[in-house]
């Protein structure tokens, strides 16, 4: 029901330069619309659980988390990933930050995952600021959802956490790399996000353009088996 009276609008955001397709259709932003209905928000986030869910073991086969201290997954939903890391490496902790309404969920999660020692919750906005206890972060499938602006933010509010060193791990889809799948696949991926939220998909050098403004730089890019998701690692400078 929240999806098929946008379409009329993608044509005129598309033709006329009309602002986002969604916000023109319900009067709001996605995550606003998510907000003013817990039940479409716990579904939200139940949506995303499971699809990190399949996501995990690609992710954890193929980058080493073993020397990462204590981690803050930024925007990481109920913390399946986070739960997962911290059950293969007894010796990392973390710290699993999303929105309040996200935390009952997540508690529920962490708890069955048998990590709740090593594993704490706190709640806030990553547009405002992130904990600041964390050795290593990471921002899976947060990007994409956001515009320039609001992505430099973020980035901005995660160095600002960060000590000099210390890495982010940004965990999304490059259009122009190999791994990131089929053409009609890339450009599918791209229009949802236009026209439901404000982002898009990007290239290597756009996040590191982004990341050199947030006083970050790339250092390595590891490809998972899946089309839209490989582990960009930058590092905090001077």
């Amino acid at each position: 029901q929240d999806v098929l009276p946008v379409l009329p609008e993608f044509e005129n955001q598309v033709q006329q330069g009309a602002s986002n397709a969604f916000i023109r259709t319900h009067g709001k932003s996605y995550w606003e619309y998510l907000d003013a209905a817990p039940e479409r928000s716990r579904t939200f986030d139940k949506k995303m659980s499971l699809l990190t869910v399949k996501h995990i073991p690609p992710i954890i086969d193929v980058f080493d988390f073993s020397d990462c201290g204590t981690i803050v997954d930024v925007g990481g939903g109920r913390g399946a990933l986070l739960c997962e890391i911290l059950k293969k490496h007894p010796n990392v902790s973390g710290i699993l930050f999303d929105r309040p309404e996200v935390k009952p969920n997540a508690e529920e999660w962490i708890n069955q995952s048998g990590v709740s020692d090593r594993c704490q919750i706190q709640t806030g906005s990553f547009l405002q600021s992130v904990p600041t206890e964390g050795d290593t972060y990471i921002l899976k499938h947060v990007m994409h959802d956001w515009d320039d602006a609001s992505v430099l933010k973020i980035l901005r509010n995660v160095r600002s956490s960060m000590k000099v060193g210390q890495r982010l791990l940004i965990m999304e889809g490059f259009v122009e790399h190999d791994h990131f799948g089929l053409d009609e696949f890339r450009k599918w991926t791209d229009i949802y996000q236009m026209v439901y939220l404000p982002g898009k998909q990007r290239t290597l050098q756009e996040y590191a353009d982004l990341l050199a403004q947030a006083g970050m730089i790339m250092k390595a890019l590891t490809p998972t088996v899946i089309p839209d998701l490989a582990v960009l690692e930058a590092v905090a400078v001077e």
